[in-house]
């Protein structure tokens, strides 16, 4: 299959890619980045290289700004910008070029229930929290759901925080409990 990977030089893109090039499908990656190992195209705030979408299977949108920064107000338009607002650029292209597209996969997070500690187990059917994370899910699934117009299968996985020793995640929550060298 032909497939676009959105955040393709991210955490979970850049494993992602590797599996999919390993069992033999072709990887488009659209990133922001100026240089990433594997081969790319660029796209800029509402400009895309309409290349990309030539014979396209299928779209795998993991675009999105670090949840694991601060929270300026306009950070957090950036946080909501870089996932619902690339969504529905994605979508406006694959309309317009008239793509016959087989799927839409799309990141989301279990912030969807709410940054809350309990001893719920949440399912799928669960009301969404209303905190700010929480409205980003649900904005960033409704932009992922309108692929379906176009007879997209649509799936939206609620990851939680991914943490792995390369990540930048695990490098800032590490933070206070490693001494440095000197001490």
């Amino acid at each position: 299959m032909n497939i676009l990977l959105t955040g393709g030089s991210g955490l979970i893109g850049s494993e992602l890619t590797k599996i999919l090039i390993k069992n033999g499908h072709q990887v488009r990656i659209l990133t922001r980045e100026k240089e990433i190992e594997h081969p790319f195209y660029h796209w800029e705030k509402d400009t895309i290289d309409e290349k990309v979408f030539e014979n396209l299977d299928g779209i795998i949108h993991l675009a999105g700004s670090l949840i694991a920064k601060r929270w300026t107000n306009s950070y957090k338009k950036e946080i909501f910008s870089s996932r619902v607002d690339t969504a529905n650029l994605l979508f406006e292209y694959v309309k317009k070029l008239n793509i016959d597209l087989k799927f839409f996969i799309s990141a989301s997070g279990t912030a969807y229930y709410g940054q809350i500690t309990s001893n719920k187990i949440f399912k799928e059917s669960d009301e969404p929290n209303i905190d700010f994370l929480g409205k980003v899910c649900v904005a960033w699934e409704n932009a992922a759901y309108q692929f379906e117009k176009i007879g997209a299968r649509v799936v939206c996985l609620r990851t939680s925080f991914v943490l792995s020793k390369n990540g930048e995640g695990f490098k800032l929550l590490k933070k206070p409990w490693c001494r440095s060298k000197s001490r």
